[in-house]
């Protein structure tokens, strides 16, 4: 879910107008549903997995938060001193030191995670309370995580060294999949299959680097984020050491699914999570990939063993992606599963016509020759 960041001092998601409550309405109805809230500079994410979140206490900050009426919650009593994305009026002191100290504020050197100008927060002479607000997330790039009762911080450090690449990669990543897939489609060669597999071992070593360098694993918070990660590194692995470029082969020869893996890979990293805009999309490419190898077998059966095992791990890797993907970050479990079937069906509709169009375009310019 998205927040509109120049809806400052407050937290407005979505399309909303404004600023939703914490305590009935929507949002209220999310956080019963939900394992956990984390909030970004990106967003809102939420999760219906079936075990809570997995929070190693050595990459974040905690303290015990409270419900109270005005915020998402505050350190202390009810009127605590301080209060976690408030709905009611943002002010602060004129001088910090009157404001009680607590874990979060003693780890920025002004008493403030936010610097910047114009945030709609209002001075306040004798205010002893801080509150965290959109300012706060978005100046000192906050991660926070509120697990029913206890809330956890940290600050993405992230390189813009690191998003750069990931951006680049990714944009030449996906123009790889359309050519891929056009060259598919017509029975040829892709111009640039050296170059692609020299993107794909440098991408293998970055996705490597991003997840266990940077700890990037731990800081995924369910099990399903945890297990579709393992499933896709490991499929990434063997798809790079068993791909070649054979034009005629229906069933490898154009790596779309090992591309389209990446792709997900890489925006795990970005979001810390596969909550995020880009994985029905990638569901889609991955699971018509997965079905048309599957027809490929049925039709016309070519392939050696390892071929057939192959396949097999696409379709592993795409219930995967519907289960640990979909199902588990879906609002309820009747959507999810509406969801699932539905992409199913487009799958399968949708790699039976390529097929069907590739076996036509073969049959007609034979009968040219």
């Amino acid at each position: 879910m998205t927040i509109n960041t120049e809806a400052f001092p407050f937290l407005v998601f979505g399309d909303a107008s404004a600023k939703m409550p914490w305590h009935h309405g929507t949002i209220y109805s999310l956080r019963l549903r939900s394992t956990y809230l984390r909030f970004t500079e990106r967003g809102m994410q939420y999760s219906t997995s079936r075990s809570p979140p997995l929070m190693r206490d050595s990459l974040w900050q905690h303290d015990a938060c409270m419900p109270c009426p005005d915020g998402l919650c505050a350190f202390g009593a009810p009127q605590g001193s301080m209060v976690w994305f408030p709905t009611t009026a943002v002010d602060i002191p004129d001088d910090f030191s009157i404001i009680p100290g607590n874990r979060y504020l003693d780890g920025f050197g002004n008493a403030s995670a936010c610097s910047s100008a114009k945030t709609g927060r209002a001075v306040s002479m004798f205010d002893q309370r801080y509150e965290v607000s959109l300012c706060d997330l978005l100046d000192s790039s906050l991660d926070v995580v509120f697990d029913r009762g206890t809330v956890y911080w940290r600050q993405d450090t992230t390189g813009t060294w690191v998003y750069m690449t990931i951006s680049v990669l990714s944009i030449y990543l996906v123009s790889c999949v359309s050519d891929n897939i056009v060259a598919m489609m017509h029975g040829r060669l892709q111009n640039n299959q050296r170059q692609q597999i020299y993107i794909v071992y440098c991408t293998l070593v970055l996705i490597a680097y991003l997840l266990f360098g940077q700890a990037t694993y731990g800081l995924l918070l369910t099990v399903e984020d945890r297990d579709l990660t393992a499933h896709l590194f490991v499929y990434v692995v063997a798809q790079t050491a068993a791909q070649h470029t054979d034009a005629n082969d229906d069933m490898h020869g154009s790596r779309i699914s090992l591309l389209t893996a990446c792709i997900a890979l890489l925006t795990l990293r970005v979001h810390y999570s596969f909550d995020n805009p880009y994985m029905l999309v990638l569901c889609v490419l991955f699971g018509v990939r997965s079905y048309y190898k599957f027809v490929c077998v049925l039709v016309k059966p070519h392939g050696s063993p390892g071929s057939v095992l192959l396949m097999l791990a696409d379709f592993f890797v795409f219930c995967s992606m519907l289960d640990n993907g979909l199902m588990a970050n879906s609002v309820d479990i009747f959507s999810g599963a509406a969801t699932q079937v539905v992409l199913v069906l487009v799958c399968a509709l949708v790699s039976v016509l390529i097929f069907t169009y590739k076996a036509c375009r073969e049959n007609v310019a034979g009968a040219v020759v």
